[in-house]
């Protein structure tokens, strides 16, 4: 894959069409998926970049994250876990383990 592309994962289109209407205006084209299974399929397509919702309605983003990691098929190198809550980190660090 020439182009670059990054993989949206979260349940909130504001955010999603906030990051992706961002990322047109510097050619960066950008996928979206608002639940774990469609983030895990569109990961399939082997983004340049993924940005994954800590906590998506369905599962947990941390989970699609390690998932793709045990998956042959899936050769993203580059992933982020992003969070909007306002939640100190050592409030996360258990659903991390």
């Amino acid at each position: 894959m020439n182009e670059q592309t990054v993989l949206l994962v979260d349940d909130d289109p504001q955010i999603t069409t906030i990051l992706s209407d961002r990322l047109k205006e510097v050619g960066i084209q950008a996928t979206i998926a608002n639940t774990y299974d469609e983030g895990l399929a569109a990961l399939k397509s082997n983004p340049t970049l993924a940005v994954v919702d800590l906590m998506l309605a369905d599962k947990l983003g941390f989970d699609l994250i390690k998932e793709a990691r045990t998956n042959n098929a899936i050769t993203t190198n580059f992933m982020i876990l992003t969070n909007s809550l306002n939640t100190p980190r050592g409030e996360l660090s258990p659903m991390l383990k």
